[in-house]
């Protein structure tokens, strides 16, 4: 089939003709009328001409016609055809971040999404976490700036980790079109909030085994001079990795600060953190914080999982702030071995020089109960088998500031 300019140019030839054609004919009649021959008695070979160059002009336009009509409704199906290239062309770049490629959005929160991806070649899954340009374009430059800062100090924390149990980042940085982006590794598992959501109290050898994990986290983020300040069940990942089942990861370093530095890094001068787990030390902001802050949550944690609610109860933000500064946490009940119960109850001192001094302190004093050695791989995937299927749909868990920790679902349900 011709192209549009061949179509194009074959119209242009056949216009003419039919101009030509036209003007042979007009010819023809001026003769007639120069000879002063009336149309009846006019000789039939000069009629005939005339017949001929007049029927050969009309079909000389309509070809030229059609010609030209197709030539035109070629050029608009390629047009569109062109600006459809260049719409998906845009698309794919726009959902291209570096060596990655976004594939479905599995979460959003009020100021960020969470997305499924791959890397170009190495087709490595990955999960990504934005905050988009719209929600960025509203805020003020005073929000923009912790925004921009928080999100950036997530992403520098969390490189600088090296333990297992900390969620691995592999990329950071700000798309062609204004999104920041973390690029993450894609968990199989779900969230300690979801299993407790679901189980309520967990088995004592499994609350020890997960809290082991977290700990040796913890100790490779205070060794570096970083404090996570916000662990709480909905920041421990519980996943399925290497053949283990029960494998911790600790999430969201958001609102980490580093130990030797007094800058906050807050909403409006807001205390940032989670009331039911807050260390009194946060909630008064008190200008320095060390790692025993993050002790005394883990201690809240270990609570909620041997009992199945939170150390206190109070409906109300206010009320829990105020318990957590001034009442002394309810006894663990009979059933948690002493050892276990010890361990808990000194984590969750009001001072902190009351509090054990360290993370691994605390991991040596739960390695030393052997209630960890119980919960085995084969008991852990028993009770990932139990779990119901909808327990680990996808959630964002934080709507402000950085987007947080990324929940995915299991695909061994």
């Amino acid at each position: 089939m011709p192209g549009v300019a061949a179509q194009r140019d074959q119209a242009r030839r056949l216009a003419a003709l039919g101009v030509f054609l036209g003007a042979a004919t007009a010819a023809a009649c001026l003769v007639v009328v120069a000879l002063d021959v009336s149309a009846s008695h006019a000789p039939r070979g000069l009629l005939l001409v005339m017949l001929v160059l007049g029927a050969a002009s009309a079909v000389a336009s309509v070809a030229s016609a059609i010609t030209s009509a197709r030539a035109f409704a070629r050029l608009e199906k390629e047009s569109r055809a062109a600006v459809a290239a260049a719409v998906t062309a845009a698309v794919a770049a726009a959902r291209g971040l570096g060596a990655y490629r976004l594939v479905e959005r599995i979460g959003s929160g009020g100021m960020g999404e969470v997305w499924t991806a791959q890397h170009q070649l190495l087709v490595r899954p990955a999960a990504i976490k934005l905050i988009r340009p719209e929600v960025l374009r509203r805020s003020s430059p005073e929000a923009l700036d912790v925004v921009r800062k928080r999100f950036a100090l997530e992403a520098q924390a969390t490189a600088s980790l090296t333990s297992p149990h900390t969620v691995e980042l592999y990329d950071y940085g700000v798309a062609s079109d204004g999104s920041f982006f973390c690029v993450m590794e894609f968990l199989d598992g779900t969230d300690l909030e979801s299993i407790l959501v679901r189980s309520g109290a967990l088995p004592v050898s499994r609350v020890v085994h997960l809290l082991e994990q977290v700990l040796h986290s913890l100790r490779d983020a205070h060794a570096r001079g970083v404090v996570h300040r916000d662990i709480k069940p909905a920041n421990v990942f519980v996943c399925h990795k290497g053949g283990d089942w029960d494998f911790v990861k600790v999430l969201d370093f958001g609102i980490a600060k580093q130990m030797q530095s007094d800058a906050r890094i807050t909403d409006d001068g807001a205390v940032l953190g989670t009331p039911a787990y807050m260390a009194p030390e946060v909630i008064a902001s008190e200008p320095t914080v060390d790692g025993r802050a993050d002790l005394y949550s883990l201690g809240c944690m270990a609570y909620r999982m041997l009992t199945g609610h939170d150390v206190f109860t109070e409906k109300e933000a206010i009320s829990l702030i105020a318990a957590h500064l001034m009442r002394e946490p309810p006894p663990l009940p009979a059933e948690v071995p002493p050892a276990l119960a010890a361990i808990v109850m000194h984590c969750l001192k009001k001072s902190r020089d009351e509090r054990p001094p360290t993370a691994d302190r605390v991991r040596d004093a739960l390695r030393a109960t052997g209630l960890s050695r119980e919960w085995t791989n084969e008991r852990a995937v028993a009770a990932w088998e139990r779990m119901p299927r909808n327990a680990k749909a996808p959630t964002l868990e934080r709507d402000s500031g950085a987007p947080s920790a990324l929940v995915v679902p299991s695909s061994h349900d």
